[in-house]
């Protein structure tokens, strides 16, 4: 004798409310009885994890998905000391508190400060590690010479720029070193005797210089801890002072940032319009520094400074954060919140989340979900290819890397997500473009759609540019029936003369001129699409 339960009218019958999960998006948040709702997650760029429920009188069938980006180890053992692993793979590599990390989108290589074994080491991307800069010995030395055979001490900070030269804060020698693409070394700050601003930076007495950055422009912005001040090189070696006015506190919003105290700063990073973002360690907050300005403001934690805690939301606060970083891509800040034993992310425009970390110190949870694993000191952190997070998980010994991180989804930009078709059909989410798999027809309600084929795109005015969403050029023109057409690019030759002050390498000559070389496109005729939306 088997019993069915109380089945009630269906006129009288109650719907039933759907959330969205976390890094996911649910079709509809109220689903009327005997209706069915469609759930999916990101994962990379694309949609995967479609899920459907079915409600009865007020009851959905089954759990939701569970979305999210994963965590995993991608650097070191988590043996804390020693140096062991160069030639191997880099998780089987020792790293002694690993405090920096920046990604190379030119070579594809992650640079991390392996900060008590005084080198800055370099993951390949078949995930062979290997020493770029430091020896077995801790001290200065090697300027003019090659990077591995060179003395550096405790390095704190790094950063890589688009002309592929790589910065480092030599934070015990108080310098800032460049290793060239050739892999030799020289100092471009630092080394001299004056704490003044305005002046040769081989001339300035630094003090404990930690977080770097550098922009498009070859400008390398570095924070001077002992000296309680943010300071820039400029292309032409000066030294020019940004934030600070050498009173480690909590200073003011809205002034001028070079007659504002700041706090420590672990991290520095700059954001899509060029401002200058930096954490203050002992105020708990981070703060902007406009570009156009030079008014300094609070963006995350305490908008005073001081009050160091655990929040999310609107009103998020944070206890000591270190290392941050920006994705332009996305518009998102990530926080590396040390004390929380959290990462932090705040997307433009939104509000502060949990990305990583739930405030227990430890390691665990390598496979799953990063909200679920566990972080012990996390410190620099470092955005990397496909908007791949990676964070200096310090005292685990490990570097980790958060898989692609997707934009907040709303209603407006992923609403009737029921089908579409084989990685033909595109959406537009945040700006961003992300390939959806199944079915032959884009989501009924949905805009911003265009179609790829064999040949190139058909549409010529998507609302970014290329189909990896990652460059700014490489879209037609236009389009006939008959596809895409390329078009023929020349490039011409320039001689530059050598700027009147260089740096001082004892052993390599000094050019007296550099000259380009001719660069010629191709035409690339595309065949007709098999269909056009």
């Amino acid at each position: 004798v088997r019993a069915i339960g109380y089945v009630g009218p269906l006129s009288a019958a109650a719907s039933c409310v759907a959330v969205a999960p976390a890094y996911g998006y649910v079709s509809a948040a109220s689903v009327p009885s005997g209706a069915t709702v469609t759930y999916g997650c990101y994962a990379g760029y694309t949609l995967i994890g479609i899920a459907t429920q079915s409600c009865y009188n007020g009851t959905l069938s089954g759990p939701a998905p569970t979305c999210g980006p994963n965590i995993t180890t991608v650097v070191g053992n988590g043996n804390i000391s020693g140096l062991l692993g160069d030639g191997g793979p880099a998780t089987s590599a020792n790293l002694y508190n690993p405090y920096a990390v920046a990604y190379d989108p030119q070579s594809g290589r992650l640079c991390v400060c392996d900060h008590n074994n005084h080198r800055v080491r370099v993951v390949a991307p078949n995930g062979t590690i290997s020493t770029l800069a430091g020896n077995d010995t801790q001290g200065f030395g090697g300027d003019g010479g090659l990077a591995v055979l060179a003395n550096f001490n405790n390095p704190a900070g790094v950063a890589v720029a688009p002309n592929g030269l790589v910065y480092v804060a030599d934070s015990g020698n108080n310098r800032v070193r460049a290793i060239g693409p050739n892999g030799t070394v020289w100092t471009v700050a630092g080394g001299g005797n004056s704490s003044a601003v305005d002046i040769p930076a081989l001339s300035a007495r630094l003090g404990g210089p930690f977080a770097i950055a550098v922009n498009s422009s070859g400008f390398v912005f570095f924070s001077e801890n002992l000296n309680a001040r943010v300071c820039v090189v400029t292309p032409d070696g000066m030294l020019r002072l940004v934030a600070g006015n050498g009173t480690s506190s909590a200073g003011p919003n809205n002034v001028a940032a070079v007659a504002s105290a700041i706090g420590r700063s672990y991290g520095l990073a700059l954001d899509g319009f060029g401002n200058l973002l930096l954490s203050e360690y002992d105020n708990c907050r981070v703060r902007n520094v406009s570009r156009t300005t030079g008014i300094i403001r609070t963006i995350a934690g305490d908008p005073v400074g001081g009050n160091c805690s655990y929040t999310d939301g609107a009103t998020a606060l944070l206890d000591h954060p270190t290392g941050i970083a920006f994705d332009p891509m996305l518009g998102t800040l990530y926080v590396s919140d040390t004390w929380n034993r959290r990462v932090r992310a705040l997307p433009t425009g939104g509000v502060m989340y949990t990305l990583s970390g739930n405030g227990t110190t430890g390691f665990a949870g390598d496979g799953g979900p990063a909200a679920y694993a566990l972080l012990s000191t996390p410190n620099g952190v470092g955005v990397g290819s496909n908007g791949t997070l990676y964070v200096a998980d310090s005292s685990n010994g490990r570097v980790r890397a958060i898989g692609y991180i997707p934009p907040p989804i709303t209603a407006s930009n992923a609403s009737n997500w029921t089908s579409c078709s084989t990685s033909s059909w595109q959406e537009c989410v945040v700006g961003n473009w992300t390939t959806c798999p199944s079915s032959s027809a884009p989501p009924p309600g949905s805009t911003g759609w265009t179609t790829v084929g064999s040949s190139g795109w058909t549409s010529s005015s998507p609302p970014v540019t290329t189909g990896d969403r990652t460059t700014s050029s490489g879209w037609p023109s236009s389009v006939s029936s008959t596809g895409t057409t390329g078009t023929t690019s020349t490039g011409t030759t320039s001689t530059a003369a050598l700027p009147s002050t260089t740096r001082s390498l004892t052993t390599l000559a000094k050019p007296t001129t550099s000259t380009g070389t001719t660069s010629t496109g191709t035409t690339s005729p595309g065949t007709a699409p098999t269909a056009t939306p």
